[in-house]
C-alpha cells in the first residue's frame, strides 16, 4: 500500500494516510464483507473540500510544496480525530475518505460534528478561516439500507 507519513515526528502504521485510491478501495471491500460475515457495522464518511482547496490555490498559486504541507497538517488533524484503527484516505487536495470500522451510522455522525469542530479549530488558528469554509461531509453505514450508498461513495471516491 502507498502511504504518507504524517508530519511532525515518528508514527506507527496506524497513523498514516493511504495515498492510492485502490488500495483504499480494496480496505474498504474487505471491511465490507468481514461486516456482512460477522454482522458488524462499518461506515464510510468522505470529506470534500473543493472550497478550501481553491482557497488554497489562490494563496498559493506557484507553490504546490506549501499547499501539500498545508493538506497534510489538514489530514494530522483529522488523524488525530479519529480512533487508531480508522483508516485514512487522501486522493487528491479536496477529497479525504474514512474507513470507520465497527462504527454505525450514528457513531460516524457524532465524529462528522467533532471532526467538523476540529477542522474548524485548526483553521482558524491557521488563518484559513477568514470566512466560514463549507467541508461537505457525506456518510453511508452498513448493515442497513446504505449498503448501496456505500459502494457509490467508493466508486465517487476512487474514480
Amino acid at each position: 500500500m502507498f502511504f504518507s507519513d504524517a508530519i511532525g515526528g515518528s508514527s506507527s502504521e496506524l497513523d498514516r494516510v493511504i495515498t492510492n485510491h485502490n488500495d483504499f478501495a480494496s480496505v474498504v471491500r474487505h471491511e465490507l464483507k468481514r461486516s456482512e460475515r460477522y454482522c458488524s457495522f462499518v461506515s464510510l464518511m468522505t470529506l470534500r473540500l473543493a472550497e478550501l482547496a481553491d482557497r488554497l490555490q489562490k494563496k498559493f498559486p506557484a507553490d504546490n510544496v506549501k499547499a501539500e504541507e498545508f493538506i497534510a497538517r489538514l489530514c494530522n488533524v483529522i488523524r488525530a480525530t479519529v480512533r487508531s484503527t480508522d483508516v485514512v484516505s487522501r486522493m487528491d487536495r479536496d477529497r479525504i475518505g474514512l474507513l470507520l470500522a465497527e462504527t454505525p451510522r450514528e457513531g460516524a455522525v457524532t465524529l462528522a460534528s467533532r471532526l467538523s469542530d476540529n477542522l474548524s479549530g485548526f483553521l482558524d488558528k491557521t488563518g484559513e478561516q477568514t470566512s466560514k469554509v463549507d467541508v461537505l461531509i457525506e456518510i453511508g453505514s452498513f448493515p442497513g439500507p446504505d449498503r448501496e450508498t456505500i459502494e457509490q461513495m467508493l466508486k465517487d471516491f476512487v474514480n
